[in-house]
């Protein structure tokens, strides 16, 4: 069996899957302290199935984009596993195990996230024989330049002749908004909505990549520390500026920079 961990979103959850069949998943508002709620849904997964850890072949986690925090704890508990249970563990992006979670088959989908500080988070490809194609790959996109991106995704899906591109997410009425709004009132045909707009966490997805995963591509112990989070924006922290030092040579005056900072 193949363990994946998905806490991308606020509504994170973990799968159990086995070649390529989904055999139980749970979900956790990831809210409330994703960290105290991750492994007791595990727990339960397995002990639901009757299995442990020595019943798992390797491991797939979400590595984004998502939730800041969320991708690191998922990513956190993902590799405390692996080197517990002594088991390989593959890095997934969560955009593309939406995508398949979404059940689309070989037609290209463009996946769009809510717009946040006017970003949008979007990314467009689709899953076949020989795995996932990207059209364009994740990005986070100011609501001004979405039109341009949204129509060179469309410019390629027709040279490969795999119109109509889908749309889902939450992101989608957004950027729809905006291809409008260039185009003077025409929304093109070429773009079909699908049904339901929030597109959430995908843990059997996860498990599902992380099982067609070849070998060579799995981090283990020391190639652990290797797989690190995918984030399309920086985080909102910033060091607060360094305070003036009283007294001798370090008096009143202007705070000198680091060693390897700009001043």
């Amino acid at each position: 069996m193949v363990l994946g961990i998905d806490t991308s979103t606020i509504l994170g959850g973990v799968a159990l899957v086995r070649e390529g069949r989904l055999l139980a998943e749970l979900r956790c508002d990831a809210r409330a302290a994703t960290s105290e709620r991750i492994l007791p849904q595990i727990d339960r997964l397995m002990a639901d199935l009757g299995a442990g850890g020595g019943a798992l072949a390797r491991l797939g986690v979400a590595l984004g984009p998502g939730s800041f925090t969320g991708v690191r704890v998922g990513l956190a508990t993902a590799k405390g596993l692996a080197l517990g249970w002594g088991l390989p563990l593959a890095g997934v992006s969560a955009f593309e195990a939406r995508i398949l979670a979404l059940g689309a088959g070989g037609q290209p989908v463009l996946l769009a996230e809510a717009p946040r500080r006017g970003e949008v988070f979007a990314s467009a490809g689709w899953h076949g024989p020989e795995g996932y194609r990207a059209l364009l790959h994740a990005a986070a996109l100011p609501l001004a330049g979405a039109a341009a991106w949204v129509g060179e995704a469309l410019r390629r899906a027709a040279e490969l002749g795999r119109l109509p591109l889908l749309c889902a997410g939450d992101g989608v009425p957004a950027l729809l908004a905006a291809l409008d709004e260039a185009r003077a009132g025409r929304s093109p045909a070429e773009l079909l909505a699908l049904p339901g707009a929030v597109v959430g966490a995908a843990p059997g997805a996860v498990a599902m990549l992380a099982e067609r995963m070849p070998a060579e591509a799995l981090a283990s112990g020391a190639s652990l520390d290797a797989l690190q989070p995918l984030y399309l924006r920086g985080g909102e922290a910033r060091r607060p500026a360094e305070r003036p030092r009283p007294g001798g040579a370090c008096g009143p005056g202007p705070a000198r920079p680091l060693d390897g900072e700009k001043a």
